[in-house]
C-alpha cells in the first residue's frame, strides 16, 4: 500500500468554524472549506488513475478562480495498491478552503462543481462515493469574551429582461447599496435602538462592531413567450451581524425572545435611507431567513493544560422562527411610522405652497 499525496497553499486554522449547508449562500470575503472522504474502498483503472496522479492541481484553482473561490489550500492524499491493470484505492482525503471574491450564485457546491469540470479530477473522483460537507470560517474580531449575533434577510424574486439583441445587465451594484449605508451612518443608529431594547429587557449592552454584507441568487437566463426578448430572475441575500457584550450575559436559549425587535428596527432604518440611495434594500422586500448566535471565550484544553480561544457557545435558527410573527406585525407598525413621516416632511410642504398658489 502506498500513500499518495497532492498539495497546494498554506493551511487555515478552522478552529472556529461552523458547519453549513453545501447549497448556502456565501458573501464577499467569507472563507470556507469543503471536505470529503472516501466512504468505501474501490478500484480505479490504471489510466484513470495515473492521469489524476499526473494531473496538475493548479488546474483545480484556475477552474476556481473563474468562479470567484480562489483556492487558499488544497490537500488530496489516498492509499493505493496495485492489483495488475488496476489500483485499489483506499481512505481518499480532498479538502479545500477558499475566499469568495464574487457575490452572484457563491455556494460551497459552486466549489465543488469548478473541481469537477476539471477532467482528470472528475473521472477519479467519479469512480469513488464521497459524500461533501462544508464549514465556513467564523473569525474572532477579539481576544476578550463577547456575543455575535447575526440576522440573514432575503428578499422577494426581481427580473431583469430586454429584447434578444441587447445585452442583459448584472443585478444592481452591492458595493454602491453597501457604501451608501455605511456613510449615512444609518446602522450606528440602529445598534443604538438595539442598546436601548436591551435595557428595558434589563440587559445593558456593550456594543462593538457590526459588519453588512450582500450578495445575489441568480436564475438562469431564459428566452419568454414569444422569443423577441430574454432574461432572468434574481433576489436579494442580506446578512447584518454585530459583536457585543451584555451584563448580565445571554444564553442561546434566551437570545431568540431578546431580538425580537432588532429586525424591524434594521429594516426601519433601510426605509430610511430609501429617499438617498440610488439602489436600497428597502425595495427588495425582505423577509427573514436565518438567525445565528455564537459566542467567543478562552476554554482550558483538558489534554494540554493550554488556554484556547474558541466558539463556546452557538446556536441557529433557519427559517422563520416561533417570534417572526410578532416582527412582522412590528414592521407593519414602523412602516406606517415611516410613512407618516414621509408624508409630514415630504408631500404636505410641497402640497402647501402649491395650495397657495392656487388660492
Amino acid at each position: 500500500m502506498t500513500l499518495q499525496t497532492k498539495q497546494v497553499g498554506t493551511t487555515v486554522d478552522f478552529t472556529n468554524s461552523s458547519e453549513i449547508k453545501m447549497r448556502k449562500y456565501l458573501y464577499p470575503n467569507d472563507v470556507f472549506g469543503i471536505y470529503a472522504y472516501q466512504s468505501s474502498p474501490a478500484t480505479v483503472n490504471a489510466a484513470t488513475r495515473n492521469n489524476f496522479v499526473n494531473g496538475n492541481i493548479a488546474d483545480l484553482q484556475t477552474q476556481a478562480n473563474t468562479q470567484g473561490m480562489p483556492i487558499q489550500y488544497m490537500t488530496i492524499t489516498w492509499n493505493e495498491t496495485q492489483q495488475g491493470d488496476n489500483y485499489y484505492i483506499t481512505d481518499l482525503v480532498v479538502g479545500a478552503i477558499s475566499k469568495v471574491t464574487g457575490n452572484i450564485n457563491m455556494q460551497p457546491a459552486q466549489l465543488v462543481t469548478a473541481l469537477n469540470a476539471t477532467a482528470w479530477f472528475k473521472q477519479f473522483i467519479s469512480k469513488i462515493n464521497m459524500p461533501w460537507k462544508t464549514w465556513l470560517l467564523l473569525t474572532p474580531t477579539r481576544t476578550l469574551a463577547y456575543n455575535r449575533w447575526s440576522e440573514e434577510m432575503v428578499s422577494d424574486w426581481k427580473s431583469i429582461s430586454k429584447p434578444m439583441d441587447q445585452a442583459l445587465p448584472d443585478p444592481p451594484s452591492s458595493e454602491e447599496t453597501l457604501a451608501k449605508i455605511r456613510t449615512e451612518g444609518q446602522f450606528d443608529s440602529a445598534l443604538g435602538q438595539f442598546s436601548v431594547q436591551m435595557l428595558d429587557k434589563g440587559y445593558t449592552v456593550t456594543l462593538l462592531g457590526y459588519d453588512l454584507a450582500i450578495c445575489y441568487e441568480k436564475g438562469q437566463v431564459i428566452r419568454q413567450p414569444g422569443g423577441y426578448m430574454w432574461g432572468y430572475q434574481y433576489r436579494l441575500h442580506v446578512r447584518f451581524s454585530w459583536d457585543f457584550t451584555s451584563n448580565p450575559d445571554i444564553t442561546v436559549e434566551q437570545s431568540n425572545r431578546l431580538f425580537v425587535w432588532t429586525v424591524p428596527i434594521i429594516l426601519a432604518i433601510c426605509a430610511g435611507i430609501a429617499a438617498i440611495a440610488a439602489v436600497t434594500i428597502l425595495s427588495y422586500n425582505l423577509s427573514h431567513e436565518e438567525s445565528r448566535y455564537v459566542k467567543y471565550g478562552w476554554v482550558q484544553n483538558p489534554e494540554t493544560g493550554e488556554w484556547e480561544w474558541k466558539i463556546t457557545e452557538e446556536g441557529n435558527d433557519s427559517g422563520p422562527p416561533d417570534w417572526w410573527s410578532e416582527v412582522i406585525q412590528n414592521l407593519g407598525t414602523v412602516a406606517l411610522i415611516i410613512g407618516g413621516l414621509v408624508a409630514a416632511v415630504v408631500v404636505i410642504p410641497r402640497i402647501i405652497p402649491k395650495r397657495k398658489e392656487e388660492k
